[in-house]
């Protein structure tokens, strides 16, 4: 391989490599703020359906998950591992619903949609600030 060529590729490989930590950096940008999930539950025809939610928060490296019916977790992330559109974070320091344990969770990202996809459901949506 001649010096050109040479050179070439590792400004090739620097690119990419640079692109990959862009592209982490985005994906992290991109999930910070508050995003939901909800519905309701069929009551079989036996009464009023059920409302539920389910909440992300995300940013600073921490996290709160809320929901109802009532759950409530918290703690630390740090993402393990990257791609495209999307990453997987290891949750860690945690108390709430669903105890201590450190945990890893997936979230692919549709920036097309502005959409999520945590721990495979489809469609939370940013919660969009209000104003005061």
């Amino acid at each position: 391989m001649n010096k050109k060529s040479l050179w070439f590729f590792l400004v090739f490989l620097a690119v990419g490599g640079l692109g990959s930590a862009v592209r982490a950096q985005d994906n992290a940008k991109f999930i910070e703020g508050t995003w939901r999930l909800d519905g309701q539950l069929s009551s079989g025809g036996k009464g009023p359906r059920m409302s539920w939610f389910l909440e992300w928060t995300f940013g600073g490296g921490t996290f709160l998950q809320n929901g109802y019916p009532p759950l409530r977790q918290e703690g630390r992330y740090r993402v393990v591992a990257e791609r495209e559109n999307a990453m997987t974070l290891e949750l860690h320091g945690q108390r709430g619903t669903f105890g201590t344990e450190d945990r890893k969770m997936e979230i692919v990202i549709d920036r097309e949609v502005r959409r999520l996809k945590i721990q495979g459901k489809e469609g939370f949506k940013r919660v969009e600030p209000r104003n005061p």
